[in-house]
């Protein structure tokens, strides 16, 4: 009594409501989850895992570990593992804003391969982006692989696998399919479920500390803030 569940294809929830009482209503899953089994139960959930960055700036991983880094160059917010067939490299710049002391997300840019196309978008500040160098109006294409759009106070950049949101002045949401677990690295960790060995430097050590782990990720095109 009290237990519920999803019949197959999520088509309806059901629930024991005492011996032999079982009532079970017409339900589906949201546009945002797939039906699927998770820890031997059948049910709704959420497609994509979520890596957030905001503020000045905080850092939560795709497992959910917290950051603190205020770092200002430019930073691997997050890779795929070059054994994916589409690689993606999503890096964030973050500048001062006011005092040193603290830095803020000021462009975002992402990169995009799957042979034999390659594409790199870059959101900036005042809601200008830029593809492959261009800068473009919204909404638009870039190849078959990505739509870039306007969301409510967000940039959306949108591929099969990964979205990418940005506000254009402090707030970034990396968003990924699960079958990307434990095939990314950089600052939003490694996705395989377990917080506590997120904060690891590109060698795939410990972090000694938040900074030690944010600097690791400086990226090679990096500019300063």
């Amino acid at each position: 009594a009290g237990e519920s569940f999803w019949t197959d294809g999520c088509s309806q929830r059901c629930e024991c409501h005492a011996n032999n009482v079982l009532l079970c209503n017409p339900s589906s899953c949201t546009p945002a989850q797939q039906c699927t089994i998770r820890d031997g139960q059948l049910g709704c959930y959420d497609a994509m895992s979520t890596c957030s960055v905001w503020g000045d700036p905080h850092y939560i991983t795709f497992d959910g570990a917290l950051a603190h880094f205020q770092g200002s160059c430019s930073y691997v917010i997050t890779e795929s593992h070059s054994d994916n067939e589409t690689h993606y490299r999503v890096v964030a710049t973050n500048k001062h804003r006011g005092n040193n002391r603290v830095s803020f997300v000021s462009s975002v840019d992402i990169y995009l391969t799957k042979p034999p196309e390659s594409v790199h978008v870059r959101l900036g500040p005042n809601k200008r982006v830029q593809v492959n160098g261009a800068e473009v109006s919204l909404p638009t294409t870039a190849g078959s692989l990505v739509q870039v759009k306007r969301q409510e106070s967000y940039l959306v950049f949108e591929a099969v696998d990964v979205i990418v949101q940005f506000d254009g002045y402090s707030t970034l949401l990396v968003r990924m399919a699960r079958h990307f677990q434990n095939r990314v690295t950089g600052m939003c960790g490694n996705f395989n479920g377990d917080p506590s060995d997120d904060k690891v430097l590109p060698n795939g050590a410990l972090a000694q500390n938040d900074n030690d782990f944010g600097h690791s990720w400086k990226s090679e095109t990096s500019q300063a803030g």
